[in-house]
């Protein structure tokens, strides 16, 4: 203890030593080298520190700033020792030097440290090319996440449109029904039309219930698939447009006989015949009595339906690339916008099939459905 008292009451007096210059034998350009390298490191060694202060003020969030502090303070002291080295050529305060040196191991010693705690998360600091490349990711998963929400928001904006084009002739329908009860008065025939009303009503909330799965989900290996009996929907889908098949006058006829049964998405099917028929109806030929024949058969493994009609007919040199497109109309009907061909092809490509038409101005049209659906039976 009383060394280090005396340590400290004489921590710059020089009396006990002599001078660097008088210690040993020192030529001048030793001395004078060894002088200005010391003044030049002690210089640049003070310079970068407030290069470092400069840094953190400009820059602001700064990541280990307290590594930076302690880098700061251990350049400082380091480059004392070497501003009090070369003092002592003429001022030899040895116990200052002695002082400075052991706070210079002290914040040396707690700069290693702190590195050495930190060095995990400064090692996962990502580098320029690191963050480029991350960036990179980053902006194609956006573009994807991007892509997807524009498609969602599309099948969004076009489901008030697709809703009412598959609810139009149900709607007509009941309207067209409720109409006829008002008018009659035998209660017999009004049971049978409360009868057809709840089997239209049934299909319309059943077709809202499909039409949000339809348009919202897009994902075929959600779908269910089911043995079909082609007979049996189609007398389904004619019920529901009773009143518009029997003001119409069409005559429908079908031929399943080859293939009675088909594996496919009940609901999509559904939709798909309910738009032909619906089309059939809506664009027949007044000057003569309306006709469709729906049919279907296998080619090369595929289920094919073949629905044909005797009306319109479309000018497909005119508006063959328009056809399963939105547009306005082809048969200047002002709800005609081709919302139905248009679900019809997304719904049966979706599931890998594709839709073809021959048709003719005056004759009619055929149109040509090869169902081949993703999924097989194995698969369910």
């Amino acid at each position: 203890m009383k060394q280090i008292s005396e340590f400290f009451l004489n921590l710059f007096d020089t009396s006990d030593w002599p001078a660097r210059w008088n210690c040993g034998t020192w030529s001048d350009f030793h001395g004078w080298l060894y002088i200005i390298s010391d003044v030049a490191i002690w210089a640049a060694y003070f310079a970068i520190p407030f290069i470092l202060v400069y840094f953190i003020q400009k820059r602001g969030e700064v990541p280990f700033k307290s590594i930076i502090w302690l880098f700061i303070f251990f350049i400082l002291f380091c480059g004392s020792t070497h501003l009090i080295d070369a003092l002592i050529f003429y001022v030899p305060v040895y116990r200052f030097s002695a002082l400075v040196r052991f706070m210079t191991a002290v914040v040396s010693c707690a700069t290693v440290f702190a590195l050495i705690r930190n060095m995990p998360d400064i090692i996962a600091l990502k580098t320029p090319a690191q963050l480029e490349k991350l960036i990179r990711i980053r902006t194609g998963e956006l573009k994807e996440t991007t892509s997807y929400l524009q498609m969602k928001n599309s099948q969004l904006e076009n489901f008030a449109e697709i809703t009412s084009h598959n609810l139009r002739s149900p709607l007509g329908n009941m309207v067209a029904l409720i109409s006829l009860y008002n008018s009659i008065n035998d209660q017999k025939e009004r049971d049978d039309l409360v009868s057809k009303m709840k089997i239209v009503s049934d299909k319309m909330m059943q077709t809202l219930t499909d039409l949000s799965m339809v348009v919202l989900n897009t994902r075929t290996e959600n779908t269910t698939y089911e043995e079909i009996e082609l007979d049996k929907l189609t007398n389904e889908i004619c019920q529901t447009l009773t009143e518009d098949i029997q003001k119409s006058g069409i005559e429908i006829v079908t031929d399943f006989s080859s293939l009675p049964v088909i594996r496919y998405q009940k609901t999509y099917l559904e939709s798909i015949l309910l738009n032909l028929i619906t089309n059939a109806i809506k664009y027949r030929d007044p000057e003569k009595k309306a006709f469709l024949k729906i049919s279907s058969h296998k080619e090369q493994g595929i289920d094919v339906l073949i629905v044909e009609d005797n009306g319109l007919g479309i000018n497909l040199k005119r508006y063959g690339d328009k056809l399963f497109k939105l547009h306005k109309t082809f048969h200047k009907n002002e709800d005609a916008r081709g919302v139905g061909l248009f679900i019809t092809k997304n719904q049966i490509e979706s599931l890998g099939g594709t839709i073809d038409a021959q048709s003719e101005s005056g004759i009619g049209t055929t149109f040509t459905l090869r169902l081949n659906a993703i999924k097989t039976p194995s698969n369910d």
